[in-house]
C-alpha cells in the first residue's frame, strides 16, 4: 500500500495515554515517558505512533510524528463501516459493527479515540482486553482489513447485492449518491443599509436622526433644548484664559443651645 502524505491532510492528535517506563542498565534504572498518539483528519485517514522520552512534551511529538508516518485509508459507508469485522492482536479482541444513522459512537476510550479519528459517526464496538496499547493496534488491524463494497464487487465478479445484500446495497448506492451530489449554498438574507441620519427620523441631524425622531437632533436628543449657555470656541494657537476661582466661604461657629437648670440648682 503506498504511503499517505500527510502534509496533504488536515489531521488532528489525540493523545490516548502516557505511561511511564524504566529501563535497568548497570547503574540501576533508567525512567522514560512512552506515549500513545492517535492522528486522523475525521474523513477516512487514520494512524497511531508511539514516542518514548525523557519528558513528555518530547515522547508527545515523536509519537505524533510516528503517527504521520504510518497513516492508513479507511472505506467508510455514510457514516459508519461497511460490514462487520473482528480482529484480534496479542491479548486484546476488537469487534467493529456497523451501524444505524443517529446511533453515534458506541465505544470505549481507545477505541473511541481511533473510530473518531477515522470520521466514523455511527458503530457498534466491543473490545476485550486491558492494555490500550494492544487496544489501539487491534482497531488500527480491523480498520485496515475493511475494503469498500464495490471493489470486493468487482474483485469476485459479481453485484454488489450480493456481496453485503439487497438493503446494505441501496443503502450505500445512495449514501455514494449524496457523497457526489453538490452541496448547495445557504441563501443569505441581505438586509438594505441605512445611512446613520435615517435612525432617528425622516429629516436627518448631525449624528443620528433629524429633528423628528425620539433620537434626533445634534447628537441624540431630538429637538429638546439645551440646557447649557453657549460655548466659546478656541482659535488655534492661543492660550485659554484661566477658569475662575471661587473662594470658599469661611466655616460658622457652632451655636451651642442653653440648658435649662435642674430642681436642685434652682433651689439653691
Amino acid at each position: 500500500m503506498p504511503r499517505i502524505d500527510a502534509k496533504q491532510l488536515n489531521l488532528e492528535e489525540t493523545v490516548v495515554k502516557v505511561d511511564r517506563v524504566a529501563k535497568v542498565v548497570k547503574g540501576g534504572k533508567r525512567f522514560n515517558f512512552r506515549a500513545l498518539v492517535v492522528v486522523g483528519d475525521r474523513n477516512g485517514h487514520v494512524g497511531m505512533g508511539l514516542g518514548k522520552s525523557a519528558e513528555v512534551p518530547d515522547a508527545i511529538r515523536k509519537a505524533t510524528e510516528d503517527a504521520r508516518k504510518r497513516l492508513i485509508s479507511v472505506p467508510l459507508s455514510g457514516t459508519t463501516i461497511p460490514y462487520m469485522v473482528r480482529t484480534t492482536f496479542s491479548a486484546s479482541e476488537v469487534m467493529l459493527k456497523p451501524a444505524a444513522p443517529g446511533t453515534g459512537v458506541i465505544a470505549g476510550g481507545a477505541v473511541r479515540a481511533v473510530v473518531e479519528a477515522a470520521g466514523i459517526r455511527d458503530i457498534l464496538t466491543k473490545s476485550f482486553g486491558h492494555s490500550e496499547l494492544n487496544t489501539v493496534t487491534a482497531t488500527i488491524e480491523a480498520l485496515r482489513e475493511l475494503i469498500a463494497p464495490d471493489v470486493l464487487a468487482a474483485r469476485r465478479n459479481r453485484s454488489l447485492a450480493d456481496v453485503i445484500g439487497q438493503k446494505a446495497a441501496t443503502r450505500y448506492a445512495e449514501v455514494s449518491a449524496q457523497a457526489l451530489a453538490p452541496t448547495p449554498e445557504p441563501e443569505r438574507n441581505e438586509r438594505p443599509r441605512r445611512d446613520r441620519g435615517e435612525r432617528g427620523g425622516s429629516g436627518g441631524g448631525d449624528r443620528r436622526g433629524g429633528s423628528g425622531g425620539g433620537r434626533g437632533g445634534d447628537n441624540r436628543g431630538g429637538s429638546r433644548p439645551s440646557t447649557a449657555g453657549p460655548v466659546a470656541r478656541q482659535q488655534p494657537g492661543t492660550t485659554p484664559p484661566p477658569a475662575p476661582v471661587t473662594l470658599a466661604a469661611p466655616p460658622s461657629e457652632p451655636t451651642v443651645a442653653p440648658v435649662a437648670p435642674t430642681p436642685e440648682q434652682s433651689e439653691q
